[in-house]
């Protein structure tokens, strides 16, 4: 409510819970009002032709007041609808009526009209008419009219812990509307992990369900590489031989500092790179290291002064600008007044948009759907939304040759993998769901275009057995047929069982077990994580633990791939990486990659499994020679990665060497 009288108005109870403002206050507040009110005793008219302008497109203004308060829209962008129009110059009860309840339906549509899915810009603010305020006002207009032609909408309006309108505004709505919220000008710190769930929190400290705060533009990591290669080209140009990067920072929190620290040291990297030696440090404006602090360090030759995640505003100008009178510096144009700024909030906004659908990518057999479900729901989780799209894979649609004949026959890396890759660089998915072990051990490589961007929790990594009748390993008859196709477990049940027959077996699990039921193998192999997944562990007769039978590296593991230029969908995946996994498997999958490399010329193969282990982790690797089907074992424990690898290639190389000359 905007009055003249705003102590007279709090003081009257009738409007006890209203939010009483100056009428002073009206300008501002126009940009991001969509239905205005008149209702006044004023003769005067009080809403121009500017002031209408100043408010959104398919805005209502409802004017109740005799004579009229509110001009007429010059090009039609706002409805004006007039109580005095609607009933005519008798204006009797009857007409009054009538016109009251045509107000009334307009008003309705127009509750709708602005209160539907809505982009939020959130900012700290510094205050009514602020130059950081201002920033963020304009870059949501700006941004409003982009999405209009992009997504068929404009809603996208700001929001302020300091300014109008504030976080509670925003709350009112995402009770019952879809609302994206992407914070401004701050990086993946105090504000964003606690200031802004705060503010945004219902009563219960519940966010709105239908809410979802996005990664901090400060986090975008095209923007970020922007600035970091602005500061290195002028420290090159202007052969500065320093470079001081400046940001906000709260002792309040010990995350505060990380992204402005991060940007330093992508900086000081590729200054190295390009063998400059320029000192670069980081500075804040609210902890230590302060700006002062770190400028008396470096007070010698000229300085390049990176002002990171600043608005613009009185920090650009006084915080930071007033302390480099007198200074040999070049102080970079502030973040907020570049047009990569407004890129990067584009960018977010149309991929985070109210009702976009992330489209998940997925074999169509029941466990790698059952495996997008877990996907699925991961993702969901983070306020997501999903929907899955099946794609056919050359695996799956031919079953009459082995794994590995279709790279040997047919040039195929991934038989099981590949098609969904290509369904990713070709935008017609956006996340692709993979047992891990299904991944080439080469996948990754630049030129591919696509990358694995998350793990999730993994499952159990051993192997099992299953039978028709339930007998396990040791009570099977001589001569007993077991399904597999793998020349990894083939050679290792021969090690346990040499008596036994490995028989040819590919296809879903469901088929594998069908195959056992109806007879036409004793048992088969099958990784015990699948049949977790499917609810089948009632027809394991046999589980063998990791050092009796060792898995092949990445199994249990389902792995995220995105392409590697689709920072959105890897900042969503980020949200349900697993680090444990992550660390494991990569562990597991470099080794691997070490052993089955086209240098080794396919004589070898290996299981390998990486299993927490206090800090660390503990590493089990079976080297199986293909020819021979000899196998070797190796176990080594740490908790530096690539000292494990490391050890593991020298030892594998030793192994190699004893039993090529044994052979």
């Amino acid at each position: 409510m905007l009055t003249r009288h705003t102590d007279r108005v709090r003081a009257d109870r009738r409007f006890d819970g209203a939010r009483v403002r100056s009428l002073d206050e009206l300008p501002e507040l126009l940009a991001h009002t969509g239905i205005l009110i008149a209702a006044t005793t004023s003769p005067h008219c009080l809403i121009g032709e500017a002031d209408l302008d100043r408010m959104p497109e398919g805005a209502l203004a409802v004017d109740l007041g005799a004579p009229s308060l509110v001009a007429s829209s010059r090009d039609g962008r706002v409805t004006v609808l007039r109580l005095a129009d609607l009933a005519g110059r008798d204006c009797d009860r009857d007409a009054v009526a009538a016109a009251e309840a045509v107000v009334a339906e307009e008003l309705e549509r127009g509750v709708h009209r602005i209160e539907r899915p809505t982009i939020v810009l959130a900012a700290h603010g510094a205050g009514e008419g602020s130059p950081a305020n201002a920033l963020v006002l304009e870059e949501a207009r700006r941004l409003s009219g982009c999405l209009r032609t992009s997504l068929g909408r404009d809603a996208v309006v700001p929001a302020f812990r300091l300014g109008t309108p504030g976080f509670t505004d925003v709350r009112g709505i995402a009770g019952r509307f879809p609302v994206t919220v992407i914070p401004m000008m701050t990086s993946d710190g105090y504000f964003v992990r606690e200031v802004l769930p705060r503010a945004l929190a219902d009563d219960h400290g519940q966010l709105p369900p239908q809410l979802r705060i996005t990664r901090p533009v400060g986090a975008v990591r095209r923007l970020l590489d922007r600035v970091r290669d602005a500061a290195v080209e002028a420290t090159v140009e202007t052969e500065a031989s320093a470079v001081l990067v400046i940001g906000h920072g709260t002792r309040r929190s010990i995350t505060s500092a990380a992204a402005t620290e991060s940007l330093a040291g992508a900086i000081r990297h590729e200054l190295r790179r390009r063998g400059e030696g320029a000192a670069v440090e980081a500075a804040f404006l609210d902890q230590a290291p302060h700006i002062d602090e770190v400028m008396e360090r470096l007070a010698v030759g000229r300085i390049v002064v990176v002002p990171f995640l600043i608005g613009g505003g009185d920090h650009h100008l006084n915080d930071v600008g007033h302390r480099m009178v007198g200074q040999d510096a070049i102080v970079l144009p502030a973040l907020g007044t570049s047009n990569e700024l407004h890129e990067a909030i584009l960018a977010l906004a149309r991929w985070h948009a109210p009702g976009r659908t992330l489209r998940i990518g997925t074999r169509a057999s029941r466990l790698a759907l059952r495996q997008a479900e877990l996907a699925v729901a991961a993702l969901e989780a983070c306020g997501y939304a999903t929907r899955i799209v099946e794609c056919s894979t050359v695996g799956d649609r031919d079953l009459s040759r082995t794994i590995e004949s279709f790279s040997i026959e047919q040039g195929v890396e991934g038989p099981f993998t590949d098609e969904l890759e290509r369904a990713l660089a070709d935008d017609r998915i956006d996340i692709a769901v993979h047992s891990l072990k299904d991944l080439p051990l080469t996948h990754g490589a630049p030129s591919q275009g696509t990358m694995i961007a998350a793990y999730l929790a993994r499952g159990p990594a051993d192997e099992s057995l299953v039978t028709a009748d339930g007998r396990p390993l040791a009570a099977l008859p001589r001569g007993a047929a077991i399904g597999t196709s793998s020349v990894r477990r083939t050679a290792q049940l021969a090690a346990l069982r040499p008596d036994l027959r490995a028989v040819p077996l590919r296809g879903a699990v469901d088929a594998r077990i069908a195959a056992v039921a109806n007879g036409a193998m004793d048992g088969a192999i099958l990784a015990t994580a699948g049949l977790a997944r499917l609810d089948a562990l009632d027809r394991v007769a046999e589980r063998w633990p990791i050092d009796r039978f060792v898995p092949e590296a990445g199994q249990g593991a389902i792995a995220l791939t995105v392409r590697s230029d689709d920072q959105p969908a890897r900042d969503a995946c980020t949200l349900v990486d697993d680090g444990g996994t992550r660390r494991a498997v990569d562990v597991e999958r470099r080794i691997a990659a070490e052993v089955e490399s086209p240098e080794a010329d396919r004589r070898w193969l290996a299981g390998v499994h990486a299993a927490p282990s206090g800090a660390g982790l503990a590493v089990r690797i079976r080297l199986i020679a293909r020819r021979s089907g000899a196998l070797r074992d190796i176990g080594l424990a740490g908790d530096d990665g690539d000292a494990l690898v490391a050890e593991a290639i020298e030892l594998l190389g030793s192994e190699r060497r004893t039993m090529e000359a044994y052979a």
